[in-house]
């Protein structure tokens, strides 16, 4: 993905959202919302940026749009959320035009990808949503085996990366 063609992409969504407010329509972002897409679609070509302010002041509609113009621009993107708000998420995701699958709140959803077939890959969904709560998986006695499944795999691979062999 280009960060310039996100940039433009930004630019053309808040004109598109302006047009519609002028023209009498509903928009989903209002005048200060859009003017921080603005500011987005400036810096971020550039350099990061950190999105935060008071709760209730319209950050997930920001960031949802925001997201839309990196889906359209090519990109992909993944949301780590509090697992309290995947339902908002989801609708406002939706709201922005995307198709978005369910949250992934664990090791178990993870691995639901690469056991059913009906279900589409991580590498090509545009938009994954994640639970914070996600590495909080718990290996205790008792726990479901297909928990400890990756355990020799992640041992493997840092073994590999800290120069070990494999075996």
């Amino acid at each position: 993905m280009n960060w310039h063609d996100l940039g433009k992409a930004l630019k053309e969504a808040v004109q598109q959202i302006e047009q519609h407010r002028t023209t009498g329509g509903h928009a989903r972002l209002n005048h200060g919302q859009c003017a921080s897409l603005g500011v987005m679609a400036e810096r971020l070509p550039h350099n990061g940026l950190v999105l935060a302010d008071e709760v209730g002041m319209g950050k997930t509609r920001i960031a949802t749009q925001l997201i839309r113009s990196v889906v359209d621009a090519g990109g992909r993107v993944a949301v780590v959320l509090p697992g309290g708000l995947g339902f908002q998420w989801q609708r406002e995701l939706r709201g922005s035009g995307l198709t978005v699958d369910p949250v992934v709140r664990g090791i178990l959803g993870f691995m639901h990808t690469f056991c059913d077939v009906s279900v589409e890959p991580w590498d090509r969904r545009n938009v994954v949503l994640l639970s914070h709560a996600f590495s909080n998986t718990r290996l205790q006695k008792g726990s479901d085996a297909r928990r400890w499944i990756l355990l020799p795999a992640i041992v493997a691979i840092l073994r590999e990366s800290a120069g070990h062999d494999a075996a």
